[in-house]
């Protein structure tokens, strides 16, 4: 069999594929701490509850972020606030209360009424990660329930997904 026909590779001018793109960082979860205050926070507390000023927000926030009464955590695109609301009528075990979960990537929703996020963006993931850790800080103090979604960033389905449930008891603002 001859070689004349054939197109011989050149080595030197293949091109492996280019590897797929890095992924998105989510970002370590961590504690969050004072220096995390900022003005796209203040403005969301702020949007949520008008009636405090910018400083008693500020003042609050950092109350929050030292005591270990609160759940405080972000991993740079959200920030997640968890309280223990009292005990369990029958157990006596705590009941963990979501305060509030904000993503840098929700955007206000006209139809919804509501900031939102996009449930197929990497916010979306980096919100599921900040509601592992407070589901681990809930099993971390045996306790009964966890209350989430009741000021979230994230779609019901999301929420569930994610933290493992979603309750909601919806009480007019005045």
């Amino acid at each position: 069999m001859s070689d004349a026909g054939l197109i011989k590779p050149n080595p030197s001018a293949y091109r492996p594929p280019p590897p797929p793109p890095e992924p998105v960082p989510i970002g370590e979860v961590r504690r969050f701490v004072s220096a995390d205050i900022d003005e796209w926070l203040l403005s969301r507390v702020s949007d949520r509850w008008p009636d405090f000023s910018e400083a008693t927000w500020r003042s609050k926030l950092a109350s929050f972020a030292v005591s270990n009464g609160f759940l405080f955590v972000t991993n740079e695109r959200c920030v997640l606030l968890m309280t223990v609301m009292g005990s369990h009528a029958m157990t006596g075990k705590p009941v963990v209360v979501e305060v509030f979960a904000f993503s840098r990537d929700a955007r206000w929703s006209e139809d919804a009424k509501n900031w939102v996020i996009d449930q197929k963006s990497e916010g979306a993931l980096a919100m599921s990660a900040i509601y592992r850790a407070g589901k681990n800080w809930m099993k971390g103090m045996n306790a009964a329930r966890m209350i989430v979604g009741t000021c979230s960033d994230m779609a019901p389905s999301l929420v569930k997904n994610a933290a493992g449930g979603y309750y909601v008891v919806d009480v007019p603002n005045r």
